[in-house]
């Protein structure tokens, strides 16, 4: 299993420029070392000519300091007098009393073999969760750290001093932070701004005389660079200067960022495979499908009776281990097709309308990885009830009247933030489902109300987004990142999640053609299965971050274990391979290369080695195994 590269960021993070002491503003700071973590900055190292590229810069205010673990104590050295008050926004918390602190190289105890699960080191994020600490014993510009926030929380020790540049970051002041500078992209190519709320874009950013600028310390703004179809390859560096005055100077600090610009060259219609041999594990596939023994098999039969329609457990419950989960309604949907035994269509009307009424109940506002359109887009082809699709209509268009309704990414087309893959893959499913599935328009932002989706023709201006292009662009972008090793998560890699971002890009594909969608993919896939693969138990990684930033092992005075596993291999992985394998059977169906098909089959025939212990676990079985099977046998 080959470990992440990391050393990308180390050349990011010196070409900061710091102004030592006093507060200055930045939108990246910290690196991507063991307890340190990478924070503020988000978007892709590898950018295509002729499409637009989006960047995530989040304004906070950093520090300078040095630690002494002779006293475990930390200066600022005459530049700042601390005052015990700080604050921290940190999302899904809400605002603390306190900071982060932050190392160019390693944090103070590490050099020394101190753990931030241990408390020998101080860390900034630790599996996925960011450390926050309260300023204490002030005496002059020298202070302790306690591990919470208030001075009664046990204070932090540390056995060496750290190495690189540390900082405190926090929030700070209440004037503005212009974007003074963005250079650096190649010639011809355009720049929008935008402000960026939880869910996605929510008007053009804040512009003072033509200046973008961050109205808060905490703010989130996003670019949009559409570098032109001309652009020669190649690589460049993109250059982000944050500054307290519109022109420059003042408190100010530069953030260097190298991408490389590639060309696309579509893919040959003419390299199909000729041939489609016996796919390996088939018949125990389709076998369990229909299955009754819920002991060991756990098919179809187990989760819902096809005579009745009654599910198990009934009445049905919204806890996700039940069969709705993963869209119950889509997979006995595509069982009754594939066997032609019509009684599963009650298993899946019993599941869309267990669905339905949850999520119209709520006006659509269901959780962003609890999204599922196809079943009740295909149970409407079904059944003629439209219920069913004005539902999925409601994720993209909140109901009259109920502004908080609809799905929190889907109305505005999500972000960038890799942490939100499966979130944004399932917006792009509904826009893809709409579109393609139940004949809508395609969908636009609208300027005029909030930035919201509308249906096309699109409204004049050039602010007006296509929102299934856009978030389509997210995705490619969170996979690109993910193989350029950047490691904008601040947890760890989990195969699955790429899996459903593929199928919505394939989808996409289908639509549009976009040509960046299957180089992506085959990038994606060769380093899934170069540095993933679990050879004992032909499945991926569940986890692919080793105990640190990425994945946690040991529960936190900041925030619990994210996993019991932590880049080592486990057995009942297997159980995920058809959420990811369907994207080897469509690329090999696309090239013919045969390397694709016999990776995909080793994943595909051995999913079910574990069995089937739950609704939810049968869905992702049969979610997307059907696509594998579909495009695995040429059809």
């Amino acid at each position: 299993m080959a470990m992440r590269h990391t050393a990308i960021w180390a050349l990011l993070l010196a070409a900061a420029v710091a102004r030592a002491g006093a507060p200055y503003p930045v939108i990246a700071y910290g690196s991507s070392s063991n307890w340190t973590g990478y924070n503020g900055f988000i978007g892709p190292a590898t950018v295509f000519a002729g499409y637009d590229t989006y960047y995530s810069l989040q304004l906070r205010w950093a520090v300078d300091i040095t630690c002494d673990h002779t006293t475990n104590t930390c200066n600022t050295n005459g530049g700042y007098t601390p005052t015990g008050s700080e604050t921290l926004g940190l999302p899904n918390i809400g605002t603390v009393q306190g900071v982060t602190v932050t190392s160019s190289a390693l944090m103070p105890g590490v050099s020394s073999g101190g753990t931030c699960p241990a408390g020998t080191s101080m860390c900034s994020i630790y599996g996925g969760s960011t450390a926050y600490y309260h300023i204490c014993n002030i005496s002059g510009t020298q202070f302790t750290l306690a591990q919470g926030q208030n001075c009664s929380a046990p204070q932090q020790t540390f056995s060496d001093n750290g190495t690189g540049t540390l900082s405190m970051i926090m929030d700070y002041g209440s004037a503005p932070v212009y974007l003074s500078n963005f250079s650096g992209y190649p010639a011809g190519s355009t720049v929008q701004y935008w402000n960026i709320l939880s869910g996605g874009i929510l008007g053009q950013a804040y512009m003072s005389g033509g200046t973008p600028y961050f109205p808060y310390s905490g703010a989130v703004m996003g670019v949009q660079l559409h570098i032109p179809a001309s652009a020669a390859p190649g690589a460049y560096t993109l250059s982000f200067t944050v500054s307290t005055n519109p022109t420059g100077g003042g408190a100010t600090s530069t953030f260097t960022f190298p991408i490389t610009v590639v060309k696309i060259t579509p893919l040959p219609t003419n390299q199909e495979p000729t041939s489609f041999p016996p796919i390996p594990g088939l018949a125990n596939w389709v076998t369990t499908q229909t299955a009754d023994s819920c002991s060991s098999l756990g098919g179809g039969l187990c989760w819902c009776d096809p005579t009745t329609g009654i599910t198990n457990p009934n009445p049905m419950t919204t806890f996700e281990g039940n069969v709705w989960y993963y869209d119950g309604a889509r997979s006995y949907l595509q069982i009754e097709r594939y066997n032609g035994q019509t009684g599963w269509l009650l298993c899946a009307k019993s599941l869309a309308d267990f669905y339905y009424n949850y999520a119209a109940s709520g006006n659509a506002a269901v959780p962003g990885w609890r999204t599922f359109p196809h079943g009740l887009v295909y149970e409407q082809g079904v059944t003629g009830d439209t219920r069913y699709g004005a539902v999925v209509e409601q994720f993209a268009f909140p109901p009259t009247g109920f502004p908080y309704g609809g799905g929190p990414y889907v109305k505005t087309g999500a972000w960038i933030d890799p942490a939100y893959i499966r979130e944004t893959a399932y917006a792009l499913d509904v826009y893809n489902v709409l579109e393609a599935d139940a004949g809508q328009p395609r969908i636009y932002s609208d300027p005029t109300n909030n930035y919201y989706n509308r249906y096309g023709p699109p409204p004049p201006g050039n602010a007006v987004i296509d929102r299934a292009q856009q978030t389509a662009t997210y995705l490619i972008e969170m996979l690109t990142m993910d193989v350029d090793g950047i490691a904008a998560r601040q947890f760890g890699k989990q195969p699955f999640m790429d899996g459903l971002a593929m199928e919505a890009l394939i989808k996409r594909w289908q639509i549009t053609h976009d040509p960046r969608i299957p180089y992506v993919i085959k990038r994606e896939l060769d380093d899934l299965y170069t540095n993933w693969y679990d050879s004992a138990n032909h499945s991926l990684l569940y986890n692919t971050a080793q105990d640190g930033v990425g994945c946690s092992l040991t529960s936190m005075w900041f925030g619990g274990a994210s996993s019991s596993i932590c880049g080592t291999p486990s057995a009942g992985s297997e159980i995920l391979n058809n959420l990811y394998a369907h994207a080897w059977a469509w690329y090999w169906r696309l090239t013919g290369l045969s390397q694709y098909q016999t990776q995909g089959d080793d994943l595909f025939s051995h999913a079910l080695d574990a069995g089937i212990f739950n609704g939810k676990e049968f869905n992702q079985v049969y979610r997307l195994g059907f696509d594998y099977v579909r495009w695995r046998s040429g059809r």
